[in-house]
């Protein structure tokens, strides 16, 4: 469904973050007209989804969720306000403007949440950039300038209790392959 859908009705809608996303400076610099701070953003646990160093894109692998049951994180919800931003943050998430996977292998794609998978009621639906398939790993690593910045972004707004459990409830299969 397109931005323009989505917001068909709505005045806003929500985001579920992750990884790189669960703090302003993650979120701000990839084209949206709303400059996000970080009293913006909801800490909360999503239901039946594991995450994982799973999403790939060439030879790097980068924090990435795919639908499990039973599956227990933390995560970060927040308000898009409107259809420009939504897809130019399809863009920055690797989709194609309207949500979709641009890659074959491991790419992400923007889908609806359960609400129930949330741990707060939202007033408004709620999305998600999950895994289009779980890859295949190949000769691949983990960023370390990636994974150090999403560390240090949520260990300074969330604290390390928080990061503690971001770093337990990674797959036992997301370790770096190289």
């Amino acid at each position: 469904m397109s931005p323009d859908e989505i917001f068909r009705g709505q005045s806003h809608v929500y985001v579920v973050a992750y990884g790189s996303l669960m703090f302003a400076d993650g979120i701000n610099g990839r084209g949206m007209r709303h400059v996000y701070r970080d009293d913006e953003l909801t800490l909360v646990r999503i239901r039946n989804y594991s995450r994982g160093m799973t999403c790939r894109w060439g030879k790097t692998h980068y924090y990435g969720i795919r639908p499990v049951e039973g599956g227990d994180l933390v995560a970060v919800v927040f308000k898009v306000h409107n259809a420009k931003d939504l897809r130019m943050l399809n863009l920055s998430e690797g989709c194609d403007s309207d949500g979709n996977s641009r890659h074959e292998d491991g790419g992400y794609m923007c889908t609806t949440v359960n609400p129930s998978d949330i741990s707060v009621q939202l007033d408004a639906p709620a999305y998600v950039y999950q895994l289009n398939q779980y890859p295949q790993h190949g000769k691949s690593t983990a960023n370390p300038r990636y994974t150090d910045y999403v560390d240090k972004g949520i260990s300074e707004l969330w604290g390390p209790i928080v990061l503690d459990d971001f770093h337990s409830n990674l797959e036992a299969t997301s370790a770096p392959i190289s």
